[in-house]
């Protein structure tokens, strides 16, 4: 074992509350204590947090519902009266449980949230001086919410005594992890937060670098006195160059990520909901870096995005098994790179199919390249879970749709506007979201890697070759539909006069072809059912496996699709077919 100054370090994340599941990933994670300390997340919550959803809902306070945070474990005793303390409660029995195993393995512990995360607004009423910045998202939200103002003494005790706690319940703690100006944290007067710089007056003129470094000592402080040391890191939003006056000022064992930073990421495609998907390439450069003096961690997250699931057990035994013969064996140069990825084709596929998996790798590769570049920052999960292309009907007239129609997915769009979730298929989250119709030739390059994996056969492991075939062609028909329904609003969006109007009789002279518009509408109408007829097939031959769903119908939500993903692809075809004449009506048909 290396030097403990000098020690590597390996985040690795996970997101089950089935403590068998914990053990099993926990212990796979542990395979990696041969090349550095293993720190397992000790943070995930027993439930969705019930208490922060306003009445009548909100989208922004649903994301965060899954997200942990000190109050959500170690509250301190002026917040204990102003929170369900059954619910803290039940946190801090899967910790314990979590710790428990942990301690059995010989594993060390990580912790990460938002913070400064909004307090209750009760608790403000109370104490009205330690009310900080508004953090909430004003398009995505339907209620305001506050942080405290970590530039006064009292907040900061505040934070040291739930540190300190939490080091005290978790003795293997290595590292604390924090989200700042983003998903309901927030510091004062900073150039990031929603709805614009603002804290109260008596913190104004605090350096942006002095606030910052400050909070980040006060959880160093609150630490030691748990217990001992941790690494601090954190990310989030900073403009403005304000990272030119935070990083200087940041001590020992602090953390910035993208400015001042030692970890580097091994794993993670965002690809969200989609499991299985695997990119030898990325892990083994990443993995080269083993010996570099700089990088301290490695961050390896076996849970897919918004900590709604867990990715497939399998695809991660292979992501270790790429880690550690990475690190035995680094490829630092392309062309080592490319020899290690063919060196691996070889055992998963024998000799004679190496050379077909190989290309496979990069088709795979060149596909999500292209995908990047069309929706640089967006995937599956943005539209087609959030916005519900998935599993929501195409239709010309979405208000036509009965509410029993709705009733399987309307409520679970992201939006804070029912009205704009239902008639606007292009809202993301209060803004339009134009597609890149690059998109649509990104995911047919992803259809074209799966059939080039499944022209694999009779491999050692096949099973990761069809398995990576089916999950490819998943996300090529989730991505396929963001770019049917980017089409269909277009036109939708084109002929707005006709649609609001009465039902109407087309002409009968000079009406040949019809309007312009009634044969684009017919194709895309019919290549989403086709699409989705495409995807039913799949999930039903996979059981579901490639798509992350959630584990019981109440817990679906608008960033996981519910586990009957088969009976809502159904629902949505029925629906479609049901209302597939309704363009007849205000956009003329053609007379030949």
């Amino acid at each position: 074992m290396a030097d403990t100054a000098k020690e590597k370090i390996f985040l690795a994340q996970l997101c089950t509350r089935d403590m068998d599941e914990y053990r099993r990933y926990a212990e796979l994670a542990g395979r990696l204590r041969k090349h550095g300390r293993v720190l397992v997340n000790v943070d995930t919550l027993a439930e969705p947090t019930p208490y922060e959803l306003p009445s009548g809902g909100s989208a922004w306070h649903q994301y965060l519902s899954h997200l942990p945070g000190l109050t959500k474990f170690f509250p301190h005793p002026a917040l204990q009266p102003h929170l369900p303390m059954e619910h803290v409660e039940r946190n801090r029995d899967l910790l314990a449980a979590q710790v428990a195993v942990l301690e059995e393995l010989g594993l060390g512990a990580s912790f990460s949230g938002p913070e400064p995360a909004f307090w209750p607004e009760s608790f403000f009423r109370e104490r009205p001086d330690l009310r900080g910045p508004r953090v909430d998202h004003p398009r995505r939200s339907t209620k305001e919410e506050f942080s405290p103002c970590t530039d006064l003494d009292e907040v900061q005790e505040m934070y040291r005594w739930m540190v300190a706690e939490l080091r005290r319940n978790v003795p293997m703690l290595g590292s604390f992890g924090f989200r700042a100006n983003d998903v309901g944290s927030g510091l004062c007067w900073c150039s990031a937060l929603y709805s614009g710089m603002r804290g109260p007056a008596h913190c104004r003129d605090i350096d942006p670098g002095v606030r910052v470094a400050r909070f980040v000592e006060v959880l160093h402080e609150g630490a030691e006195q748990g217990g001992g040391p941790v690494r601090v890191s954190f990310n989030g939003n900073f403009y403005n160059n304000e990272v030119y006056s935070i990083v200087p000022k940041l001590g020992e064992n602090s953390f910035l990520a993208g400015w001042k930073s030692d970890t580097v990421g091994l794993y993670g495609i965002m690809a969200s909901p989609m499991r299985g998907l695997l990119q030898p390439l990325g892990i083994i450069a990443s993995t080269a870096r083993f010996d570099d003096p700089s990088v301290g961690a490695f961050s390896v997250s076996f849970a897919p995005d918004y900590r709604r699931g867990m990715e497939r057990f399998e695809t991660a035994e292979r992501v270790v098994d790429l880690i550690e013969s990475s690190i035995e064996s680094p490829a630092r140069t392309l062309r080592e790179r490319l020899d290690a990825l063919h060196g691996l084709c070889e055992a998963w596929a024998g000799a004679n199919q190496a050379d077909g998996l190989f290309e496979a790798f990069l088709a795979f590769e060149e596909a999500v390249k292209l995908k990047n570049a069309a929706f640089p920052r967006g995937c599956a999960n943005t539209c087609g879970v959030t916005m519900r292309h998935v599993t929501r009907p195409l239709v010309i007239r979405p208000e036509l749709l009965t509410p029993e129609e709705e009733s399987y997915f309307l409520p679970h769009v992201f939006n804070i506007s029912q009205h704009e979730a239902r008639m606007d298929y292009m809202d993301m989250h209060g803004g339009r979201r134009e597609i890149n119709p690059v998109l649509r030739t990104a995911a047919a390059r992803l259809v074209g890697a799966a059939r080039r994996f499944e022209s694999v056969a009779g491999a050692p492991d096949q099973e990761l070759v069809t398995q990576m075939a089916g999950s490819l062609r998943t996300w090529a028909l989730m991505l396929r539909s963001t770019c049917n329904f980017a089409e269909a609003q277009k036109i939708r969006d084109r002929n707005s006069e006709a649609l609001a109007g009465g039902e109407r009789t087309p002409e009968k002279q000079g009406s040949r072809e019809g309007d312009a518009d009634y044969l684009p509408w017919n194709s895309i109408l019919r290549d989403e059912l086709d699409n989705t007829a495409e995807l039913l097939a799949l999930v039903e031959k996979t059981g579901g496996d490639l798509v992350m769903t959630a584990e019981r119908a109440d817990l679906e939500d608008m960033f996981v699709l519910g586990p009957d993903l088969a009976g809502a692809l159904r629902t949505k075809m029925g629906i479609m077919r049901d209302h597939w004449r309704d363009v007849e009506k205000h956009i003329a048909p053609p007379l030949k």
